[in-house]
């Protein structure tokens, strides 16, 4: 039996070489357990002349422990901290929740939809 997690992970808006070394900090979570996220800023895969403007990754987890996720996700020191979302979508779950990362890193008067 399992029980996925489908997971989207923004980590807002770097240079490449920057996306490429906070995914690869990311990743060391799963070291010993999965694969680990996937970038999606790969242009070359859309069928688009645009390119995405914010860095993303995905995933796919068996039995996902998402607090050690986003305990691990703090330990990071990112560039611009409020821009840090995971989308989580549980096995059981129709949509997406939104999880702001570093919710005290929010703009004055924006709420986390948590």
């Amino acid at each position: 039996m399992s029980l996925i997690t489908n997971v989207i992970l923004n980590m807002g808006t770097n240079t490449a070489l920057e996306a490429r070394a906070y995914l690869q900090r990311v990743n060391h979570f799963f070291q010993d357990r999965e694969v680990g996220f996937v970038s999606l800023n790969n242009w070359h895969s859309f069928q688009s002349l645009h390119v995405l403007e914010v860095d993303l990754a995905v995933g796919a987890f068996n039995y996902l422990d998402l607090g050690a996720l986003i305990k691990h996700l703090r330990t990071i020191d990112w560039r611009d901290q409020a821009a840090v979302q995971l989308l989580v979508r549980e096995q059981d779950d129709t949509g997406f929740r939104i999880i702001d990362v570093f919710p005290e890193r929010l703009p004055d008067g924006e709420a986390s939809p948590q």
